[in-house]
């Protein structure tokens, strides 16, 4: 019966790991590419004010033609990727007068005067509130991982207090196995 119940201890424990693990690793991946291209926003922002602190010629639009130039002054090393392939960078105003950068999919550094997409704000909300939940299965994990240990630590305290016994009465425990093998 023991055996049993270590089994469906050990069963849920694997499931509930692997649940926790598919549900990490999906919102590791949509947090991931958000924050890269917050951060290409970032760059090209800093990479344009540079460009226009440089030169009288200033740069107003971030198209691929002035995405290039700043390739080739060597502001850029490489013209920045999309993460997702509707990322488009695009600008509020010149970008001499102010303007700001962002991605028409997932929106600017400032996300009250320029919002994600509809579909990113949804998962940008699930993933907050997910996020709560997942704080509660963490510490539930916790408690069900300790059972697990003091589980294991009772079988091998079982263990040693068996050859400890052992030893200690070599004759007390010949004469048990020979009555238990009758």
């Amino acid at each position: 019966m023991l055996n049993l119940k270590k089994t469906i201890l050990i069963c849920f424990l694997l499931v509930f790991a692997s649940v926790n693990l598919a549900w990490g690793l999906t919102k590791s991946r949509f947090s991931a590419r958000y924050k890269s291209c917050l951060s290409n926003i970032r760059i090209l922002q800093g990479t344009v004010e540079m460009y226009n602190m440089d030169h009288s010629t200033q740069m107003d639009d971030i198209d691929e033609e002035s995405m290039q130039i700043l390739v080739k002054e060597n502001y850029l090393k490489s013209i920045p990727q999309g993460t997702e392939s509707s990322c488009k960078y695009t600008v509020s105003n010149k970008l001499s007068e102010n303007g700001v950068i962002y991605c028409e999919y997932h929106g600017g550094a400032d996300i009250e005067k320029f919002p994600p997409n509809p579909e990113v704000k949804e998962k940008i909300e699930s993933q907050k509130r997910w996020s709560r939940i997942m704080e509660l299965q963490e510490s539930f994990g916790i408690v069900i991982f300790l059972v697990f240990c003091i589980f294991v630590i009772i079988g091998i305290i079982r263990v040693i207090v068996k050859v400890v016994s052992i030893l200690l009465n070599p004759k007390k425990n010949n004469q048990q196995r020979e009555k238990e093998d009758l």
